[in-house]
């Protein structure tokens, strides 16, 4: 729904509908992973 329908529809909305669409969705919000470093590559020195 976009802010427009969702303003006209809290204007036209009674006392009780209105506290509703204030409350926040109940819906657990999904947490983004952290990106993990890669491993930086071990350098090998050869012994000449």
């Amino acid at each position: 729904m976009e802010l427009g329908e969702w303003w006209t529809r809290f204007a036209d909305a009674s006392t009780e509908e209105r506290i509703a669409m204030l409350l926040p969705d109940a819906t657990p919000k999904k947490r983004r992973r952290r990106a993990r470093k890669k491993p930086q590559a071990i350098k090998e020195e050869t012994v000449v």
